[in-house]
């Protein structure tokens, strides 16, 4: 009977280090994905080159307009694409 005790005090103490282990491997898995995941280092990023980024954005906005012919033309190949789609789906 006593080994019996002494065998679940045993396995009780390992499964508390089983748990510290785990505990610990934990933690420095969160440590680790702070690096990568943090918002505060994103956050002082975009505050230190936003004037930068501002300017990206402007000159990436800037698209070059389409004339009528090139919408109507754009339009034509659409519905054109369209009806053969239909077509084949009939037959």
């Amino acid at each position: 009977m006593f080994s019996n005790n002494d065998e679940l005090i045993q396995e009780n103490i390992e499964l508390k280090q089983k748990i510290h282990e785990l505990e610990a491997k934990l933690a420095e898995t969160q440590e680790h994905l702070k690096k990568y995941t943090a918002p505060s280092r994103n956050k002082k990023y975009y505050e230190t080159h936003k004037e930068i980024i501002k300017q990206k954005i402007q000159t990436a906005n800037k698209v070059a307009p389409i004339t009528s012919e090139k919408k109507k033309e754009y339009n034509r190949i659409a519905y054109l694409n369209r009806k053969e789609k239909s077509t084949n789906l009939a037959e």
